[in-house]
This record gives C-alpha cells, sequence and structure tokens, in this order.
C-alpha cells in the first residue's frame, strides 16, 4: 500500500526578504515567492537537516512543498558592494581599501532588490510520518536545530505562527506559483500582481507567480489545502541542484 502524504502550513513574515534569480548575473533580484528549493532549505535547516543531506532527504521523504504570498509592503533598491576574501587576506584587504582607486576596483557596486515585510504561507506535504511529526512539534515550539532566513542570512525572520494541519488533494485552482505552460486564468481579489520568471536548477521552466487571487491551472495538480485556502505544491527534489559547492 502506498504511504499516504501528510501536510501541514503555516505563516512565516521576515523584516526583509531576498530569494534569489540565479539566472540574473548583472544584479541581484528576487522571486515574489520562495522556491521548493528555499522552502525545503528552511525545513532541512529545522529539522536539523545539513545542506550537503538536503536532496537525498527530500528524496527519501517525498517532500512537497509551495508557498503563498500574503501581503508585503514593497520592495527595496539598494546598492551595495559584496565581496568575499579568506581570513588571511584581511590585512591586504584593508590595505586596498586605503587607497581610493583600489577600493573602487575591489569593491563593484551592485544593484540588489528585496521584499519589505513580506508574509507567506508555507505548505509542505511528505511521507513519513516520524518526520511529519517532528516537524509539527519544532514549528510548534520554536524548536528549530538551525537558524532559518528570508533567503541571504541578513533577512531575518520576525514571526511564525499559524501552524495547521492540512491536507494533499488534487485541484485546478490554488495559490503560489505554477508552470506558465499549466496556466489558464486567475480569479482576482481586490488587487492582483502577476509575474513571469524562469527557474532553474532541474526544473528550466518558466513560472507564473501570483498574489492577491487564485490561479486556474489548464488540468489538476496537487495542492496543499487548510480551513484557508490551497497553496500548489511541487517536488522539492526537482528545484535542488545536484550538486553544491
Amino acid at each position: 500500500m502506498t504511504e499516504a502524504y501528510q501536510a501541514l502550513t503555516f505563516k512565516i513574515s521576515f523584516f526583509t526578504a531576498q530569494f534569489r534569480k540565479h539566472h540574473v548575473k548583472l544584479y541581484r533580484d528576487t522571486y515574489l515567492m520562495p522556491l521548493p528549493s528555499t522552502i525545503s532549505g528552511m525545513i532541512g535547516a529545522i529539522l536539523g537537516i545539513r545542506r550537503k543531506y538536503l536532496k537525498d532527504f527530500v528524496k527519501k521523504v517525498s517532500m512537497l512543498c509551495g508557498s503563498e504570498l500574503l501581503s508585503f509592503d514593497g520592495h527595496i533598491n539598494e546598492f551595495v558592494r559584496i565581496f568575499k576574501f579568506p581570513r588571511e587576506r584581511i590585512s591586504k584587504i584593508l590595505e586596498k581599501l586605503r587607497d581610493p582607486k583600489g577600493s573602487r576596483e575591489l569593491l563593484p557596486v551592485y544593484k540588489s532588490i528585496s521584499l519589505f515585510q513580506p508574509v507567506y504561507k508555507i505548505a509542505v506535504a511528505l511521507k513519513n510520518e516520524n518526520v511529519y511529526v517532528d516537524l509539527l512539534r519544532r514549528l510548534r515550539e520554536l524548536d528549530f536545530a538551525f537558524d532559518i532566513y528570508g533567503g541571504n542570512d541578513y533577512n531575518f525572520v520576525k514571526d511564525i505562527w499559524d501552524i495547521k494541519e492540512a491536507k494533499v488533494i488534487m485541484s485546478k485552482t490554488g495559490r503560489g506559483y505554477c508552470p506558465s505552460d499549466e496556466f489558464s486564468n486567475i480569479s482576482p481579489g481586490n488587487e492582483v500582481i502577476i509575474v513571469s520568471d524562469m527557474v532553474l536548477a532541474d526544473v528550466k521552466e518558466k513560472f507564473i507567480f501570483a498574489y492577491g487571487g487564485d490561479m486556474i491551472l489548464k488540468q489538476e495538480k496537487e495542492v496543499v489545502e487548510d480551513d484557508e485556502s490551497k497553496v500548489f505544491v511541487y517536488p522539492a527534489e526537482k528545484f535542488l541542484v545536484s550538486e553544491l559547492y
């Protein structure tokens, strides 16, 4: 007998968030919502799964995940200088920083786009009762093995609440995002934002991200349903890169 999915949802807010589009190279841009790769990383951090074991873990428990943007207060455009260097070269870096010409060469300026105070519903489903029970407990007690962030380690969590048990069903309607070739229409609310973006990893498809309305697809697919809404979910494994360096 095939093991059934067990599902849950929770709400999470960030002071700022940046879910980077890795196909954009000249500046740092953000997806409107966290992809399954980011969500599975959050779940792994909560449970204590180290990054190099994450892909094997999500495959083992058949993890599905997705997200719904509930609200946000706009976006932030920054021009930042980003650089990394080994600790033993700090003195050389400081030496260059003292020289105006050297500092310009060392520290290129990048445009960086972040979301301001976004609030999400995260949907997760998996096929392992022990892992599910542990995840549910850790969320309710805020007992996390590692810290979680809204993209980068300076995008801090503001709050986590409203943890609910849910279920996986098949539906043509839901919230969050979907492949563009599966999208049919949207049932609008008061304000609707629709964004089209490329997703890489093993997916390599253009996705539609919708905020403020239910998406209507051409055919049914998996959603996680709680007492408020339905969120489209996807196999996390396909959104994770094969190797990490």
